[in-house]
C-alpha cells in the first residue's frame, strides 16, 4: 500500500498538482523561484493532459509487438496474465475481473480455438484481499468461453513475479516457448520479463487502442482525462521496466 502511494505521487495529475503548489506557496512567500516553478506546474499539467501528447507515447508503447496476424505452429503453451479485477460486482455476486482481464481471456480463447494449446492463467496473489485474479480469469475462460485451463498461478504479486513462477511451474513440463498474452501497451516489459527466464516468447498482444495512421486535430490541444490515464500508463510501464531492469542488474552483482 506505502508503495502504491509513494508511486502515484509520480504521476500526473498528482505530481503536477505537487508542482504547482509549491510554486504558489513560494510566490505567497515572494520566493524569487516561486512563479518559475507555478508556471512550470501548469505548462506540465497541460502538456500530460492532451491527446498531442499522450496518444504518440502510448503509441509508441503499443507499437513495439504488432498484432499476431500470423499464428505460430510452433508454441507450447498460451500465457494469459492478468490485469485486474472489480472488486465491487453485485450484479456478479462478489468480484469479477477487470475490462483489461476480460480483453485478454477473450482472445486466450480465441488463440486456444485456433492453437489448441493449454493455457496457463497467471497473477494476483492469494495474499492480497479477496479472490485471485487468476482464478477468477479461470472461472470466466471455462464458464463462459468453455475453454480448459491446464495450470493457474496465484502467487505473483506483479508481472515480474508472474514471469518467474509460471517458468517454474511449465519447466518439469518442458516447456520453453509460450504464446504470451496481455494488453498491447503492457507487451514489452511483460516479454522481456518471461525472456529473462531462459523462455521463448511470441508476443500475442491484445486491446490496442490507437489507430496506426493518426491525425493531429484542433481537439488534440484540449485536455481530457483520457490523455492523463494514457500518460500515467506509459510512465508507470517504463519506471516498471528501468526498475527490472536495474533489479536483475544488482542480483548479477550479488
Amino acid at each position: 500500500m506505502v508503495i502504491k502511494f509513494l508511486e502515484s505521487l509520480l504521476y500526473p495529475p498528482a505530481f503536477t498538482f505537487l508542482i504547482v503548489l509549491i510554486g504558489a506557496l513560494l510566490l505567497v512567500r515572494d520566493h524569487k523561484y516561486g512563479k518559475l516553478i507555478l508556471v512550470a506546474g501548469v505548462a506540465i499539467t497541460y502538456i500530460t493532459s492532451i491527446p498531442a501528447t499522450s496518444v504518440p507515447l502510448y503509441k509508441s508503447l503499443e507499437s513495439v509487438y504488432p498484432p499476431l496476424l500470423q499464428l505460430p505452429n510452433d508454441g507450447e503453451a498460451i500465457v494469459i496474465l492478468s490485469g485486474g479485477k472489480k472488486r465491487y460486482s453485485p450484479e456478479y455476486e462478489g468480484e469479477t475481473i477487470s475490462r483489461f482481464s476480460l480483453e485478454r481471456a477473450r482472445y486466450t480463447a480465441y488463440l486456444y480455438r485456433k492453437l489448441k494449446l493449454p493455457i496457463v492463467v497467471a497473477g494476483g496473489s492469494k495474499e492480497e484481499h479477496g479472490i485471485p485474479e487468476a482464478e477468477l480469469i479461470e472461472k470466466v475462460l471455462e464458464n463462459e468461453f468453455f475453454v480448459p485451463v491446464r495450470w493457474v498461478e496465484v502467487r505473483s504479486r506483479n508481472t515480474w513475479e508472474s514471469a518467474q513462477y509460471v517458468t517454474r511451474m511449465l519447466k518439469p513440463h518442458g516447456i520453453k516457448k509460450i504464446v504470451l498474452v496481455t494488453e498491447a501497451y503492457h507487451m514489452r516489459r511483460a516479454a522481456w520479463c518471461f525472456e529473462t527466464t531462459g523462455v521463448n516468447v511470441i508476443p500475442a498482444p491484445t486491446g490496442f487502442n490507437v489507430n496506426k495512421k493518426y491525425k493531429y486535430t484542433p481537439s488534440w490541444y484540449v485536455p481530457n482525462v483520457k490523455s492523463n490515464r494514457m500518460i500515467i500508463t506509459v510512465m508507470h510501464e517504463n519506471i516498471g521496466l528501468i526498475w527490472y531492469k536495474i533489479r536483475v542488474h544488482l542480483l548479477k552483482i550479488t
